[in-house]
């Protein structure tokens, strides 16, 4: 505990110390950027959302939320969108992502 406690700790004289630790933690992170490649966040991996809001509600007892997404995604197929994330999302919200 008496670390802790001075008053005068040494950072300049232990230039060589703190050199070394930043070197170890860059090291690290560049043979796992080599070694597992680069993971792409959403920000990055492209593609486009749309985002549809409507007046009335998309869903009721006479069509749930599934019956929604079955319908958009038949008629996306017909226009070449095979492969594309839709939600509903609350009562008046449909929301479709696709590739770029």
């Amino acid at each position: 505990m008496d670390f802790f406690r001075r008053s005068n700790f040494d950072i300049i004289g232990r230039t060589k110390l703190w050199f070394t630790i930043s070197l170890v933690v860059i090291g690290a992170g560049l043979i796992s950027w080599v070694g597992k490649g680069m993971n792409y966040g959403i920000d990055f991996t492209g593609g486009t959302l749309m985002k549809y809001e409507f007046e009335r509600s998309l869903t009721d007892a006479q069509h749930p939320a599934a019956s929604v997404v079955a319908q958009t995604r038949a008629m996306l197929e017909k226009h070449g969108l095979r492969k594309c994330q839709i939600q509903v999302s609350g009562q008046t919200e449909l929301l479709i992502r696709t590739n770029s």
